[in-house]
């Protein structure tokens, strides 16, 4: 696909993102377009326990907005976390999630994507681990964006 070809090499070519470029991965499903951004042991997506991105989420996320931009449907957000249990003081993974990807689509619709166009923002807390048999693994803090084509009727 011509657009998930083009959102690689955008991220792949910007020096400023070759940090985290292998954190992210865009491909084609029978859904639509899906972007994963997930967090390393090196380099997280947000600062542990809190919906606050770090500049390479916030810099990533303003980069894919004019290719999201460019192809018709509706945008889903989905927020996910490890497994690590709650600890009094912090926010639980279920709100943690949730607020990761309200946070996603507050940067994308800043950086000019149509509110209008999305179709959900959710947290999945850890009921959908990238890596079930690391539940602590940093890749299941992730947030996935799915661009859903336009269904004609």
């Amino acid at each position: 696909d011509g657009v998930v070809r083009q959102i690689r090499s955008a991220i792949t070519d910007d020096k400023g993102l070759s940090a985290v470029k292998s954190q992210v991965a865009v491909t084609s499903g029978d859904d639509g377009i899906h972007i994963q951004i997930a967090d390393s042991e090196h380099e997280p997506m947000f600062h542990l326990g809190s919906a606050l991105p770090n500049p390479y989420a916030i810099k990533l996320l303003q980069k894919i907005v004019p290719y999201l931009d460019k192809i018709p449907g509706q945008l889903s957000i989905a927020g996910y976390t490890d497994a690590a249990p709650y600890r009094p003081g912090l926010p639980g993974n279920w709100a943690l999630s949730t607020e990761r990807a309200v946070s996603a689509r507050d940067i994308l619709v800043q950086a000019g994507f149509p509110d209008w166009r999305l179709k959900s923002v959710s947290g999945h807390a850890d009921r959908e681990l990238f890596d079930a048999a690391k539940p602590l693994s940093p890749k299941n803090r992730r947030i996935i964006l799915i661009l859903s084509p336009e269904i004609q009727k």
